[in-house]
């Protein structure tokens, strides 16, 4: 587990879940969690990007601003007795300089990793502004009449807009994880199977719903948040790609089942 959780299987990616079920879903969450980072974003932009992800052990307590240029980790202002630097505590760096052997640039987070971690570099982190900016939902316009789109086929091809052009929104990494997740989820657990094949429909109350028309549903998740996917592929090829110069992600098509 990187960042989804079962319990994030909750409103617009609802699933019903039992003590059976769940073992079986952390098992989708564990196949597919890491590998969609690595096709959202490319292997060695989505190592780079797991690798920032702040440990689920440290709770971040906000200690302010903090300029780098001065060269030393922070001293003093911490969440402790008298100020004392304690676990989880972090500053945003408000000028850019080097901590340690790091370079830190303006909206980076520098965390401790330790209580009383006093300038041993290995006992601070730093939390990358440019992951941060991607992981949180956003919605951006793109200037002039040109705006990039996926036509599936060629990726980021572009297309002319007559007006005021494309408008791109994500509901943040985690959504997007969460509904590919939900689709892989829901396509392989539709139908039990036995040694000798598919042998029994699964159910919730007493309603079958065919395994095809149950995948259905999973298609509309997997389809429904390929504008978050688009949108932040988009951020790092067309809107920043100086700042993600890692970048090669991959392109997610729409999934539809065979017509009936």
């Amino acid at each position: 587990m990187v960042i989804v959780q079962k319990s994030d299987f909750n409103g617009f990616q609802l699933l019903a879940k039992s003590n059976n079920t769940n073992t079986v879903l952390q098992s989708y969450i564990d196949r597919y969690e890491k590998l969609t980072i690595y096709q959202l974003l490319g292997v060695d932009l989505g190592k780079l990007f797991i690798a920032d992800l702040i440990p689920s052990t440290i709770t971040l307590d906000d200690r302010g601003n903090y300029d780098a240029s001065v060269g030393t980790f922070p001293a003093t202002g911490g969440s402790g007795t008298a100020g004392a630097i304690m676990e989880g505590d972090y500053w945003t760096i408000s000028v850019a300089g080097t901590l340690g052997t790091t370079d830190y640039v303006v909206g980076d987070l520098v965390y401790a990793l330790d209580d009383a971690p006093a300038q041993t570099s290995t006992n601070w982190a730093k939390k990358e502004l440019r992951f941060t900016t991607i992981y949180d939902a956003f919605t951006l316009q793109s200037d002039g009449d040109t705006y990039y789109g996926n036509d599936w086929a060629n990726f980021w091809g572009y297309w002319c807009g007559s007006d005021s052009g494309g408008i791109y929104n994500s509901y943040g990494i985690k959504d997007i994880l969460v509904s590919i997740i939900y689709y892989y989820y829901v396509a392989g657990t539709q139908v039990k199977q036995s040694q000798s094949g598919a042998v029994l429909n699964q159910t919730e109350t007493g309603d079958i719903m065919s395994p095809l028309n149950a995948f259905r549903t999973a298609e509309i998740k997997w389809n429904e948040i390929l504008n978050s996917i688009g949108a932040v592929q988009w951020y790092c090829a067309i809107y920043d790609p100086d700042t993600y110069p890692e970048y090669r992600g991959v392109i997610f098509k729409p999934q539809y089942s065979a017509l009936l």
